[in-house]
């Protein structure tokens, strides 16, 4: 049997390969632009097409795969739904069956909609003639006539009952073999429907048993009351027999009484009335979801315009009928269609009747690869797995078995791939009715189109780019396989460990395995090593030809891969064994808990709780000494080179209970303290690696209590080669001439920055630089006579951050604000006002500024907001708190939502009253200030000790490590030897404070 890896491979539009051997040609569609495609045989009269798109809306692939098969040849379709019309049924059961029963599948398709909550379809079942399930119907239902042609459309089947019991009388529009409900009326069942019906309620029942006649649509029956019973949940069915039965709570209090009228011996007829006579002669049926085309036009009347996966059937003008799905939830392979685009892509595909089947994670198509043994899935279900559904469309083959070699298939049967990449095909046989058979003693092989060579043994090697076929005969029969070459891809992409990477911290003396990957046409090409070219620039090591990296020195340079002339490159900073391997800042978050019950994780960015950067962790624990399994803050960070040490920061709760770090060693698992909670502040932890240590796994909670629970909060985790306590920012010197901005970043314990360590800006953009060790250069926008700003920021590896600014003074530079001619804040006011920072306030002779007012809070909102807030519309939800909200002026209420939203302004708590004030119209002090400064900043520069202020004990506690740190940055230096915390602040030293951090 063919591996499932092959038929991967030949079943392209799937995540590791493309099929690509379609013309190049664009074309557009429904789906989007057509960049691939491939038909496969799979018998005679049907054929398996697979098609790949380009959706450009939303930048991702979209993924259809149908079989179109001809009603009149040796194909036939036929309905299956497993034992039962109740309970749904996996694809490999169904499959199972038509195996038992002689049958080759050439295809599977999942088929009507169905109740998830007890696996019955919705609409029309037919099978072998018989009606098995009664049609719904609002939608349409699709019947495969003993001709073999489908119709689409409604039967118009009512079920009648009636009986010679005058207090029976009579009924219409009786459902057959659905579930019982309340509210479903009367039902009538047969032993298709399962063991029993299932009821959940009391229920009435009527075994009835078949005088003469059959469930066939547009017939009818007569049968006789065996015996009557009322009945505690599901009824038991029979074989040959009928049942009525309605739920003893029903709505409908007239049909029970009518029901219960009923005695043994009874007759009572069933007719199957049709409106449509064509339906009599449907060997099986099954039910839609809905209409999609109509007489050659759309009939989507639904706004359903979501991408799923979707499942259809189509009939088209010749009488050949489509089978389609289209993939879908699976960014990458296909994102999958809308409903009105499934409509149109039917009529592109000839159909002048098409239905909706069951779509979603129903959707799947299963195909019989010629010369295999069973079908295998073509394209990918959303949900990763097949789902069991209600019913399926299987694709029969008819013909006759020869047994001796008719037809060859190779496999992969369609490719692209790049110059220089080598594939091994794999050749089966069929007979001429497509059934497997031996394959003949000798083969040989062909290429077409000069796109290179094949070997005996059928390993081809592409040698130049172009279309053509790599073929093969013997025995007198003969196949082929499409094949593209590609010498130039559209884009390379460099992978580690299967994903891309673009930056790389690793340690010197270490060896990193890279790969690459390329794309043609938003496919994947199927490649080799030899097909690409390695280098490495910055004297950092070296690689081979497989790519693998060897860092022999220290420093920053980076990985190249090279083909066609396409290239693309990885950052790579070689360390003495030093690594930073989680600081909880982005979303990427490498520790996770192994039971959230009772360890929950929560990312803060409230920077009073931040040690470095932007966020932490904090960590809620509840633990019992009968907890049979460690709950674990996991991580699986790997272990090699020089490291000896790791380091990270803890603020505790107070409490006695200890932190356990766990390592996988030669020895198994060994566990280290790490120290308690007793300690509110921040302290960093440093702890020993074990000898033979191989994987940090994570970190656990012990206590000598029964019953404990606590909190605690991690930042800044280090892998170190030497126990050390770095708390010195890196040192920055710079300046500019000739257009060039130059500046050397040292560190003692970082002295190679990478380049993910400096943000350089210009007047607040980011400014393209170039690093070499500590060297930054970076050329500066031309000069336009204004002055600007340059600020440049670095963090060392322990996360220690430093500032340097350069400002570049304007060339006579005409101040925007009438009363700031002298004033000490002139040049701070005249930038912010050109960076659109700032405003003033209009009069008749000009615009002020006002500098020696004092700032209100209102104020202060819109200048932080016009300094941090690109989209304000982004906060137009926000719920403010605040009692006084509606004093906010209408003029500052937007940048107040921002700023609130941002955690930038809190507001004040009224211990009186226990509400939240904003005040927007009083002035905002000093500390203040510097406190909602302090929390736009990351946290991690040095901190100036208040105590060489007279007044630095009277700042508050929750202003003085922000006060602290905008005096090391020189944001703030005080007035006159004071920091005077309480005082307003105006809006002159409200300007400075802002230039300073731009």
């Amino acid at each position: 049997m063919i591996s499932n890896k092959i038929l991967r491979r030949a079943a392209a539009l799937a995540l590791s390969l493309s099929l690509a051997a379609a013309p190049v040609s664009v074309s557009a569609s429904a789906l989007g632009e057509e960049i691939g495609g491939s038909s496969l045989r799979l018998a005679r009269g049907a054929e398996l097409q697979q098609t790949l798109f380009w959706n450009s809306a939303r930048a991702d692939r979209v993924s259809e795969n149908y079989v179109v098969y001809d009603p009149d040849d040796t194909v036939e379709a036929v309905v299956a739904y497993g034992n039962d019309i109740r309970g749904a049924a996996a694809f490999r059961t169904v499959l199972e069956q038509a195996k038992e029963a002689g049958q080759q599948v050439l295809a599977i398709l999942n088929g009507d909609i169905f109740d998830t909550a007890n696996g019955v379809a919705i609409g029309l079942v037919v099978k072998d003639g018989l009606l098995r399930s009664s049609e719904y119907s609002q939608y349409p239902s699709v019947g495969f006539l003993r001709d073999g042609s489908v119709l689409i459309g409604s039967a118009g089947l009512s079920i009648g009952l009636r009986s010679d019991n005058e207090a029976f009388g009579s009924f219409n529009n009786v459902s057959f073999n659905k579930n019982l409900s309340k509210n479903s009326g009367l039902m009538l069942y047969s032993s298709d429907y399962g063991e029993s019906t299932a009821a959940s309620m009391d229920s009435c029942n009527v075994m009835l048993s078949i005088d003469r006649g059959e469930l066939r649509l547009g017939s009818s029956l007569e049968c006789s009351v065996l015996s009557t019973a009322e009945t505690s949940g599901g009824a038991i069915l029979a074989e040959d027999r009928l049942m009525l039965s309605i739920a003893s709570d029903t709505s409908y209090v007239g049909a029970l009484s009518s029901l219960r009228a009923l005695q043994p011996g009874d007759t009572v007829r069933v007719d199957l009335f049709i409106t449509d006579p064509r339906w009599a002669e449907a060997a099986y049926a099954i039910g839609s979801y809905g209409s999609l085309v109509s007489g050659g036009y759309t009939n989507v009347k639904s706004t359903d315009t979501g991408l799923n996966p979707r499942t259809a059937l189509g009939v088209r003008s010749d009488g050949n009928v489509v089978l389609y799905t289209v993939d879908g939830r699976r960014s990458g392979h296909s994102i999958g269609s809308s409903l009105q685009d499934l409509a149109y892509r039917m009529l592109e595909l000839g159909c002048v009747e098409a239905v909706n089947l069951d779509g979603g994670g129903s959707t799947a198509l299963l195909a019989l690869y010629p010369g295999c043994e069973a079908p295998e899935e073509v394209g990918l279900p959303s949900e990763g797995a097949l789902r069991r559904c209600a019913n399926y469309i299987l694709l029969l083959n008819r013909a006759s078995s020869t047994g001796s070699a008719a037809h060859l298939h190779l496999y992969p049967y369609s490719l692209q791939l790049l110059k220089g990449a080598e594939v091994g095909f794999e050749v089966k046989a069929t007979d001429k009715g497509y059934y497997a058979c031996e394959l003949p003693a000798r083969l040989s092989y062909d290429v077409t189109g000069g796109i290179g060579s094949v070997s005996e043994e059928g390993v081809f090697l592409a040698g130049a780019a172009g279309k053509g076929q790599v073929s093969v005969s013997g025995g007198g029969a003969e196949g082929e396989a499409e094949v593209l070459v590609v010498d130039r891809p559209d884009s390379v992409v460099l992978l580690r460990n299967g994903s891309a990477v673009s930056s790389l911290n690793v340690e010197q003396g270490t060896e990193i395995s890279f790969s690459a990957q390329s794309f043609f046409r938003h496919q994947i090409l199927r490649d080799a090593p030899a097909c690409y070219e390695w280098s490495v620039s910055g004297g950092i090591g070296s690689i081979d030809e497989r790519g693998v990296f060897t860092a022999s020195n220290r420093g920053e340079g980076s990985v190249t891969v090279s083909v066609g002339g396409v290239s693309a490159s990885a950052s790579v900073k070689v360390s003495s064994g030093n690594l930073r391997f989680e600081g909880f800042e982005g979303s990427n978050i490498l520790f996770s808990s192994t039971d959230p019950e009772r360890l929950r994780t929560e990312i803060l960015r409230d920077k009073s709780l931040v040690r470095y950067g932007e966020q932490s962790m904090k960590v809620d624990y509840e633990i019992s000494a009968t907890d049979e399994e460690t709950a674990l803050l996991s991580i699986g960070q790997h272990l090699s080179g020089k490291s000896r040490c790791i380091s990270f920061w803890l603020r505790g709760d107070g409490g006695t209970d200890r932190l356990q770090l766990h390592f996988k060693t030669d020895a198994g698992e060994t566990l280290l303290d790490a120290g308690s909670l007793e300690s509110r502040e921040w302290k960093q932890v440093l702890v020993a690696l074990p000898e033979n240590a191989s994987l940090f796994r994570g970190i656990s909670v012990s206590s000598e209590k029964e019953e404990a629970q606590g909190s605690f909060c991690l930042d800044q985790f280090l892998l170190l080669e030497d126990a050390l306590t770095d708390l010195d920012p890196p040192e920055i010197g710079g300046g500019a001439e000739a257009g060039v901005f130059r500046a050397l970043i040292s560190d003692a314990g970082d002295p190679n920055p990478a380049g993910s360590q400096i943000a350089l800006s210009f007047d607040g953009a980011p400014l393209a630089f170039t690093l070499s060790g500590g060297f930054l250069t970076a050329q500066l926008p031309e000069a336009d006579g204004r002055s600007h700003k340059i600020s440049l920021l670095a963090s060392d590896l322990s996360g220690n951050l430093s500032r340097f600014f350069y400002e570049i003074p304007g060339d006579g530079e005409e101040a925007p604000f009438a009363d700031m001619a002298g004033h000490w804040a002139e040049r701070y006011t005249t930038y912010l006002r050109a960076q659109g920072i700032i405003n003033g306030v209009k009069k008749d002779d000009g615009l002020y500024y006002q500098p020696d007012k004092n700032m209100s809070r209102s104020e202060f909102a819109v200048i932080m907001s016009n300094w941090l807030v690109e989209d304000l519309s982004a906060y137009s939800a926000v719920e403010l708190p605040f009692a006084d909200l509606t004093e906010i002026p209408a003029w500052a209420l937007s940048q107040v939502k921002a700023m609130y939203s941002l955690g930038y302004v809190t507001g004040s708590l009224d211990s009186a009253s226990g509400k939240l004030y904003f005040k927007p119209n009083s002035s905002i002090s000093r500390q203040e200030a510097m406190t909602i400064l302090g929390r736009s900043q990351a946290r991690g520069y040095a901190e100036t000790d208040l105590a060489g202020f007279p007044d630095g004990g009277s700042v508050a506690g929750w202003a003085a490590p922000y006060l602290r740190s905008l005096l090391s940055q020189g944001v703030i230096s005080g007035s006159n030897g004071k920091l005077l915390p309480q005082d307003p602040v105006t809006r002159g030293q409200m300007a400075k404070m802002v230039y300073c951090l731009y």
